[in-house]
């Protein structure tokens, strides 16, 4: 009996792995999550992403900082800033908050959008710094230009 259930188990743990990175034809993933890590090794390999932190600017600023090649656009105000990104809807967009509960709303209504390749990274800022990876706690000349 103990061995059947070692065995369902195993199976078990099989199918979840197997259903959680499940891929399209096209081999994109089918979930909307990205992990801190891939965007460090996205933004490692040179490839250009777009990353949009949802957080206040009191938040971008504070003691967790923000990801250098983050733009900030508070979620309160998504409704004043969805358009201008028209144009990139079928490009990579990482969307970052504190903890991925904020960012996962914007990353679901920006999916419900239009957009086609959105991802919530999981953790947030809690889990980027966590890492270690580089951030800053001030505004750089493009946020407030922007």
């Amino acid at each position: 009996m103990k061995k059947f259930s070692v065995k369902f188990g195993f199976l078990f743990l099989l199918l979840f792995i197997f259903f959680c990175s499940a891929t399209d034809q096209s081999g994109e993933k089918l979930n909307s999550e990205i992990t801190p890590s891939e965007v460090k090794a996205y933004l490692d390999s040179g490839k250009v992403i777009l990353i949009i932190d949802v957080r206040t600017m009191s938040e971008y600023v504070g003691p967790l900082g923000h990801i250098p090649e983050a733009i900030l656009r508070p979620v309160q105000e998504i409704e004043s800033w969805i358009s201008e990104f028209d144009s990139l809807k079928n490009e990579e967009i990482v969307i970052v908050c504190k903890s991925g509960r904020r960012s996962g709303f914007t990353t679901n209504y920006l999916l419900d959008n239009g957009y086609s390749k959105v991802f919530n990274m999981i953790g947030g800022m809690l889990a980027w710094n966590e890492l270690g990876y580089p951030m800053i706690t001030k505004l750089q000349e493009d946020d407030e230009q922007k």
